[in-house]
């Protein structure tokens, strides 16, 4: 089974940030982000929690 293609990667992490920065500046319930982190699958959950300590760091 193959995994995500580095076009699904980019297009996950574009639609992360967005997500992502819609919920920080309350634009997006945190309710909301909450169910569309929820609605990816393993490795796009895992991919977004990357992401998201990437920018705690």
């Amino acid at each position: 089974m193959l995994g995500p293609s580095s076009e699904d990667r980019r297009a996950l992490r574009r639609e992360a940030e967005r997500v992502v920065n819609e919920v920080a500046q309350e634009l997006r319930t945190l309710d909301d982000g909450a169910t569309w982190f929820s609605a990816l699958s393993q490795a796009g959950r895992e991919a977004v929690l990357q992401e998201v300590a990437g920018y705690a760091v």
